[in-house]
Formats: C-alpha cells, structure tokens, sequence
C-alpha cells in the first residue's frame, strides 16, 4: 500500500466508477482497476461492490477511507506547519459549517472587526455533513446542536440551555414566568416542520411523555408573523429566542417549563488530525473567549 493508492482510491469512492475516477485522475481505467484491485488483495477485505453501472463503498472501504484521509492530510500538515514556521505560509481562509445560522450572528461582526485580514466562508449544512467534511478536509470547523461520538473529531461545549416557551406579554402566563406539562399540552405551538431535524419540541415531548399541541408547521418569516399575531407561542431557548422577536424585548416573556431536563446545547467541531493553523487558532480561540470556555 503506497500513498498514491490511496489518493486514487480517494477519487473512485467519491465518482463510485472506475470509469468516472480514470477520466478525473487522466489515467487509464486498467490501469487503475489493477491499481484498486491490488489496494484489495493487500487490504484482504472488499472495498467496494457493484451496484448496476456503478460501484459503492463497502464498509471495509469506509474504514480505508477514513484512514486514508487521515494519511494524506497528515502528509499535508507537516508541510503547512513547516512553512508556517518559515513564514512562507500566510493562510487566512477558513470555512465554517453551520446546522443554523443563529450560531454565529452573535459574535461574526467582533470576530471580523477583531481580525480585519481574515477570510471566513461559512456553510450551511446537516451534521451529517459537517462530520464528513470536517473529516475529508473541506471545513477547518464545524458548529452543530448535537454532538454524537466520533473518534476523528474533537468537540467543545459552548454553551447549554433549558428550553423555554417564548410567549407575548400578554400571554396569561407571561407574568408566572413558568409553565406546567399539564399547561403546555394545551398551549398552541408554531413549530418549524417535521422534517427540519432535532426540533426542539420533538425532543421535549419526548423526554416528557405527551402529545404537543402544534397548530401550525412551516416558514420561519411566517411562524413569526402568526406569533406577533396572538395566534401561538414557540419552543425555544435563550440564544435562539431573538430570531423571533420582531419588538422591544419587553415586548416578550420566557416560561420555564416545570420538570424538563432536555436542553439546548451548541458545540465547535474540528477534526482530532488536522494541523490547525495560525488563523484557525485565532479563530479557535476567539470563540472560546466569546462563550467563556
């Protein structure tokens, strides 16, 4: 097994065609059909397996894959790191990926303010998606609701909240400042749809056992006008509340909700095998310092 291997191997998993990943890589497709084939025999596992006109990874070839990424971008690091000892190396870009927009409006303008010179490009994405290209090498970090484990990345909790019902100031609770299961199975909900994942009422009927009274699924911009308009009230949290609130604050009231424990978590991602670089560490760090971590 040589480096080479494992950068063609890299193209055919990503084209699923030796024919597609030949024509990429500008070699001939028996040529790098011996090439895979022999990556196979010395693997001693099928790397991928035909599936019509294409071929998909097997999961022996996802666990190479994984480690080729590994490889490879550790081979790239000892470079970047050596130059940036050098001072050859003046790599101001990072990308982001993001699950929501709301993680980052906070504290985007010090950041850009505090570091004029840097180039940040910012992605939205499932986190599905940001586990795959943290790891792959496409994002410098990653920030997402929910963190499941994963041996290639390293997480920091940022920040963790209650879920709280944002209700207008002349709610009749609005002045109790809590809420009851019994109460909030009767409370009309504007909700984002069910296909959005990891709503936050999902999680909360969950955890609580009872059926929520959701009276409206859909568009955030109209979820908001309806809830200006008396017609419901929203499941949110501290941080994600302002992206609801059209007026003054004291506009709006928070409920606790009696006896929940689920809450709202948000975390900075970055793969364990990455060498971070100058501005990645600033950034890195700008962002613990923001949250207080």
């Amino acid at each position: 097994m040589n480096l080479l291997q494992l950068e063609y191997f890299q193209v055919v998993a990503k084209e699923q065609s030796i024919t597609k990943a030949a024509r990429t890589l500008n070699i001939s497709q028996s040529a790098l059909s011996i090439m895979m084939n022999k990556l196979e025999t010395e693997i001693g596992y099928p790397l991928f397996q035909r599936q019509g006109r294409n071929i998909v990874i097997t999961p022996y070839g996802r666990d190479v894959l994984y480690y080729s990424y590994i490889l490879l971008h550790e081979m790239e690091d000892i470079q970047r790191e050596f130059q940036e000892l050098r001072g050859e190396s003046n790599e101001r870009k990072l990308t982001l990926g993001v699950t929501d927009s709301n993680y980052y409006g906070d504290w985007i303008l010090g950041l850009l303010e505090q570091y004029p010179d840097i180039q940040l490009n910012v992605l939205q994405m499932s986190r599905e998606e940001i586990y795959e290209n943290l790891i792959i090498g496409n994002l410098d970090f990653g920030i997402s609701n929910e963190v499941e484990y994963h041996g290639q990345l390293s997480a920091q909790l940022l920040f963790s909240q209650p879920y709280q019902l944002l209700v207008l100031r002349e709610h009749p609770l609005a002045d109790k400042g809590k809420i009851t299961v019994e109460e909030l199975m009767q409370e009309p909900i504007i909700s984002l749809p069910p296909s959005h994942k990891e709503r936050m009422i999902d999680n909360l009927s969950q955890e609580m056992h009872f059926r929520p009274n959701i009276i409206f699924e859909g568009n955030q911009d109209i979820m908001a006008e309806m809830f200006h308009a008396g017609v419901g009230s929203i499941l949110t949290c501290a941080h994600n509340r302002k992206q609801w609130m059209m007026r003054a604050p004291e506009q709006y009231a928070m409920l606790d909700i009696v006896g929940a424990n689920s809450r709202y978590e948000m975390y900075l991602l970055w793969s364990k095998h990455r060498y971070l670089s100058k501005w990645a560490r600033m950034f890195q760090r700008y962002v613990f310092d923001y949250y207080h971590v």
